[in-house]
């Protein structure tokens, strides 16, 4: 839970460059949440029945898988990227918000690529 608490503590504080870029990563979780709601129940047509639990399902690992994890990560790696440039302290800009938006693009991978290898060394 310290982990759910800490991702919704940096959610709540846009101050900080890392949050900024964890804020815009849970728009592209909820966005592909959106995106697969669409495909299942309008594009292949399934009945909000049963399906609905196993769309449902997806939905909430692809929020922490994507939300979660990669928005912590690509949130790191942005922190990263101000530290090695020197940039911690700068104003926002156009450049600096299209960067921030640019970090949080790479969050599906990088959680897809974190749940995957958690899921292959934990068992």
């Amino acid at each position: 839970m310290e982990l759910l608490d800490l991702y919704i503590a940096m959610l709540r504080d846009p101050s900080v460059p890392t949050n900024r870029v964890v804020r815009k990563t849970a728009i592209v979780a909820i966005g592909t949440v959106g995106l697969l709601v669409y495909y299942r129940h309008v594009v292949l047509q399934f009945r909000f029945g049963e399906p609905a639990l196993v769309t449902a399902g997806l939905s909430v690992l692809l929020v922490v898988i994507v939300g979660i994890f990669g928005g912590v990560l690509a949130g790191g790696f942005y922190d990263a990227f101000l530290k090695d440039v020197g940039a911690q302290k700068r104003e926002s800009t156009v450049a600096v918000f299209f960067v921030e938006w640019l970090f949080a693009a790479t969050a599906p991978l990088l959680g897809s690529i974190l749940f995957g290898f958690v899921s292959h060394y934990s068992g």
